[in-house]
């Protein structure tokens, strides 16, 4: 995935790792974001009360005082609340396990070459979440 700008911007076979790894990350900065991006900040933040109150939920609304209130809004038991975070706090854990993975294998690939050739025309493009 060598683009033009690659030979400017690097001096040494460390520096050729950096950058290389450096666009991996932004990849997988991209991949996360694609993955959120219909989701407001405000709503991603309440996402790990939300977590943690569907994981400790007893079967009593009281235990999960946000997805209860959510739940009552919504016009739905809490416990189809619970079931719903549930799903989705596990459905962004895989997608995050798959980005995260790609992107430490890629850099770990990177890192691995001694030569400049071979780092410059690196393939960091397979194995991502669509």
């Amino acid at each position: 995935m060598n683009n033009g700008r690659f030979a400017d911007a690097v001096a040494s076979i460390a520096d050729a790792r950096n950058y290389m790894c450096a666009m991996i990350d932004g990849l997988a900065k991209q991949k996360r974001d694609s993955v959120v991006a219909g989701i407001s900040p405000a709503e991603m933040a309440s996402w790990p009360i939300k977590r943690q109150e569907a994981e400790q939920f007893t079967g009593a609304d009281a235990s999960a005082p946000l997805l209860s209130a959510e739940a009552q809004s919504r016009g739905i038991a809490t416990a189809a609340m619970v079931q719903r975070v549930l799903a989705n706090g596990a459905a962004l854990s895989a997608l995050e396990a798959v980005i995260a993975g790609n992107s430490g294998r890629h850099r770990d690939a990177v890192n691995a070459l001694t030569d400049y050739d071979a780092i410059a025309n690196y393939d960091y493009s397979a194995g991502w979440p669509v």
